[in-house]
């Protein structure tokens, strides 16, 4: 969704921690699932036109039919905004609020979520699909029906019969944007849930019930690691690296708590507390809006801001909300290639990053995957922060959700002594490290990590698009433009070929507005790596340092 504005008079950008981007241009259908779930908590009139909205038929008929499973009332809602739908009356008729469910501050699908457990919802989970499935026969030309039973399905479960359900779907209508949306999120559900079991028969007889001592992750010097290195042996390998000898040349004046207050204590930041059941990114939500230095005084006082939970300015981006520390910085030249840095001012993520991140001791933020198949890297300027990452493959084994989102959370316990738990983990090949103030961490597109703030700390990162993952940022974009305009916009720019995708080999460090300067770079430097000679150059790297 649309991160607002904080009273900045700035405009609307999408962060990395809000994807999907909400967008208004999503079909009528879309928009009633949204509403319906945006409004969880609120009875709707007799009147709502999302409540008397006919489906249309994709036969060759004029007319409109409205289902009629539950007196008219569902007219083949997807679950969850069914379920939110349910739910509200149930409030509204018993006059109560549910604890656990909506006496918290949490964000609508977490809530969702909550009421998912819940027997009688899930009574009326199946008894809403007995009676879609009562008139199939009525609708077998109607992709709505399809898609809406597919949902149902999703939220027991049942992944094999969604995936049949939503293939019905396509076959009358091939080119509907939510189904095949649909049809992925299931998909990935599918192949996690398969994947496992799967590995987990594989290696049951002689299996551990114990997650391996995490590996450590390689420390490399910017004195003796040149671009070429970082892209071949780090990069393009998906490994993860700390690199030393970087931060102190990213900026000039240190950043102390007290010049981040000089800098930034005035503009407002949305700060965020982890809620352990949430379904949102990293399982942060937002929790209040304060200054910059109101946070910084307090934040290792929760009951400060009259709350049990330790805040967290996380995710906060600087070249739209405090561009005079953007402005401070040095990009090194390992990430200085940034394809997002090409596209036209205003797209997606143009001017998103790098981003504030200021923490009290033991805030942490869960098991999450930067999305869109972004790279990511972080600045550690103070404080110790504790990194434990996995590989894309260990994906399956941390039990994979995706709720409401193609960005899953993970609903493996890493502290829990459970068996199941620990036997999926004991297949997994993490790796750890503690960063220290002046480090720069790498971590490659894909990669589930969980992090825990030791001390006090600030720190910016950064999610980029290079050679190294391009074709997965260009395959996850064509999944979210399904739903979403400015992915859509994204994903067109970055695809045409006109869009240069070309990098250089003697890449060097970067001044941020040389950085934000793309068109004066392209003039000025020999672009030697292309996407026709990428495998070519890792092979003829590897072989001259070896």
């Amino acid at each position: 969704m649309n991160e607002g504005t904080d009273g900045n008079n700035l405009p609307e950008v999408t962060f990395i921690s809000q994807w999907p981007p909400d967008n208004d241009e999503t079909e009528s259908l879309t928009k009633s699932h949204k509403r319906k779930i945006a409004d969880i908590d609120q009875e709707q009139p007799d009147n709502d036109p999302y409540e008397k909205r006919n489906v249309t038929t994709h036969a060759n008929s004029s007319q409109n039919s409205s289902c009629d499973v539950d007196d008219q009332e569902h007219n083949f809602l997807w679950a969850l905004p069914s379920i939110a739908r349910w739910w509200r009356k149930q409030v509204a008729k018993e006059k109560i609020i549910y604890k656990g469910v909506t006496d918290s501050a949490v964000v609508a699908n977490t809530k969702l979520k909550r009421i998912l457990k819940r027997s009688d919802c899930q009574l009326f989970i199946e008894e809403t699909i007995q009676k879609l499935q009562a008139v199939k026969q009525r609708y077998e030309l109607n992709a709505h029906y399809f898609s809406a039973l597919a949902s149902f399905f999703d939220t027991r479960g049942d992944y094999t019969e969604a995936l049949n359900l939503i293939e019905r779907s396509l076959q009358v209508d091939q080119k509907a944007c939510d189904a095949l949306w649909l049809k992925e999120k299931i998909s990935r559900a599918h192949f996690a849930q398969r994947t496992r079991e799967r590995l987990l028969a594989e290696h049951s007889a002689f299996q551990k019930s114990q997650m391996l001592n995490p590996l450590p992750i390689e420390r490399r010097s910017a004195k003796d690691l040149s671009f070429k290195e970082f892209l071949s042996r780090y990069a393009l390998q998906a490994k993860p690296v700390i690199i030393t000898d970087a931060v102190c040349n990213m900026i000039s004046t240190p950043w102390t708590f007290e010049h981040i207050k000089n800098v930034a204590g005035d503009r407002k930041a949305a700060v965020k507390r982890l809620i352990p059941d949430s379904v949102e990114w990293a399982r942060l939500e937002i929790a209040r809006s304060m200054t910059v230095k109101e946070f910084v005084n307090n934040m290792d006082s929760p009951s400060n801001f009259n709350d049990e939970q330790l805040l967290y300015l996380f995710d906060w981006s600087l070249p739209l909300n405090c561009p005079e520390l953007a402005s401070e910085l040095t990009i090194p030249k390992y990430f200085a290639s940034d394809f997002l840095q090409r596209t036209p001012k205003g797209t997606l993520y143009h001017d998103s990053w790098p981003s504030l991140f200021i923490a009290p001791e033991g805030a942490r933020s869960e098991l999450h995957i930067d999305a869109f198949g972004s790279n990511f890297w972080m600045a550690l300027f103070q404080g110790r922060k504790r990194w434990l990452i996995f590989r894309r493959e260990d994906l399956p084994l941390l039990y994979p959700s995706y709720f409401n989102s193609l960005d899953g959370t993970f609903n493996i316990d890493l502290s829990s002594n459970d068996d199941n738990f620990l036997r999926a983990l004991s297949l997994c090949k993490p790796r750890e490290c503690i960063l220290q103030p002046g480090e720069l961490l790498f971590v490659p597109s894909g990669c589930p990590h969980r992090v825990e703030n030791l001390e006090r700390s600030i720190a910016i990162s950064a999610n980029f698009v290079d050679l190294s993952n391009y074709h997965r940022v260009v395959e996850e974009l064509e999944y979210s433009s399904m739903m979403d305009n400015e992915s859509k916009v994204l994903l067109s720019v970055l695809t045409d070929s006109k869009f240069s995708t070309r990098m250089n080999s003697q890449q060097d460090n970067l001044a941020w507005k040389d950085f934000k300067n793309w068109q004066s770079l392209k003039s000025n430097y020999d672009f030697d790596i292309t996407l026709d000679n990428i495998k070519n150059f890792n092979l003829s790297v590897n072989a001259t340092e070896s």
